[in-house]
């Protein structure tokens, strides 16, 4: 068996530090996306047949849903400080396994997210979900209770699934 690859678009010395996720706005095809969201974060576009975004070299990257072997859907949480004040942000995690890769997004377009995860119910790849994402989105589908519930019970969710919380740094 072979060993698997993070694919990880920084530099030898980042690699060895952490392992890094792409930020991006997940676009589902026939979704309305946020023009101005787009213009701060790059996009991960699911079509039917195929994912495509443009990695931190501007290089684009297809990958033909055929040759996904899996997607471990996670979730994570970061805090956002202004000023004396915070608030923890939750986001969505995919872990997309081709072959001997992993290509590791953090989709932060948390108020179009039902979109994603119809997405990922109905894609012809096996999706992993230890983390009962889809059971989330299908109690909470309002952006707003699910961040409430998000709030109240992610620490423990964290510490259950050994996730970093809030995560730090990582990202690209």
């Amino acid at each position: 068996m072979s060993e698997m690859n993070i694919v990880n678009l920084g530099n030898k010395k980042e690699s060895k530090m952490y392992d890094k996720r792409l930020i991006v706005y997940g676009v589902v095809e026939n979704m309305e996306a946020d023009p101005t969201a787009l213009k701060k974060l790059k996009p991960l576009y699911m079509y039917q047949d195929h994912l495509e975004f443009i990695n931190p070299y501007h290089d684009q990257i297809i990958i033909d849903v055929r040759d996904i072997d899996k997607v471990v859907l996670k979730m994570c949480g970061r805090m956002k400080i202004f000023g004396f004040f915070s608030e923890n942000n939750f986001y969505l995690d995919l872990d997309v396994h081709v072959k001997e890769n992993i290509y590791k997004f953090e989709v932060q377009n948390m108020q179009t997210a039902n979109n994603i995860i119809d997405y990922l119910k109905h894609a012809p790849f096996t999706v992993e979900d230890y983390m009962d994402v889809y059971a989330i989105f299908e109690k909470h589908p309002d952006c707003l209770a699910r961040t409430r519930y998000l709030q109240a019970n992610f620490k423990k969710m964290a510490k259950k699934y050994g996730i970093d919380f809030p995560r730090q740094g990582g990202t690209y």
